[in-house]
């Protein structure tokens, strides 16, 4: 009884038995999308909900921005196949194979939630290649860390966790 009331007034979660993480009012998600058509270009409808302001970034060009709403996000999506060395000049991945065609791009969906306070960001994409409903392996997470900022810092800088699998 001692331990338990010491305990309590500490402020500590003692018998939490997960990780604590720190709350984070902005996060991102990324899918690694693949082109299974055989056509050089491919199109998919986007249909999120999302707690927070939206952004879509395709192969980091920005493709919609969006204010925190009850209402969903819709956006038309367009792949289209590319010679490796245009996606590898994207990504930052220096091969010397220039021949291939690649069917690769990355989706990130970044939200943040400055309105309501405690509600961290969310999103959920109920059909399609994109759904979230189901455990496809397709999406990774993250979050801003929170950094303090140094006495000579005049901006705040932005640092995140690494990716997650949901």
């Amino acid at each position: 009884f001692l331990l338990k009331k010491k305990v309590k007034e500490a402020n500590l979660n003692v018998w939490y038995p997960g990780l604590f993480h720190t709350p984070s009012n902005h996060v991102q998600f990324r899918c690694l999308v693949q082109n299974s058509s055989s056509s050089s270009l491919w199109r998919e409808r986007l249909r999120l909900r999302a707690v927070g302001n939206v952004t879509v970034m395709l192969d980091n060009n920005e493709i919609y921005r969006g204010k925190a709403s009850d209402e969903e996000h819709c956006i038309d999506l367009t792949f289209q196949k590319r010679k490796d060395a245009d996606y590898n000049l994207l990504h930052d991945n220096h091969k010397n194979d220039t021949n291939n065609e690649t069917s690769s791009s990355t989706l990130l969906v970044d939200l943040i939630n400055e309105e309501e306070e405690g509600k961290p960001p969310a999103m959920l994409i109920q059909d399609g290649y994109f759904a979230t409903t189901i455990d496809n392996g397709k999406w990774q997470w993250r979050s801003q860390k929170k950094k303090k900022k140094e006495e000579n810092e005049t901006n705040d800088t932005v640092v995140y966790n690494d990716w997650s699998t949901p």
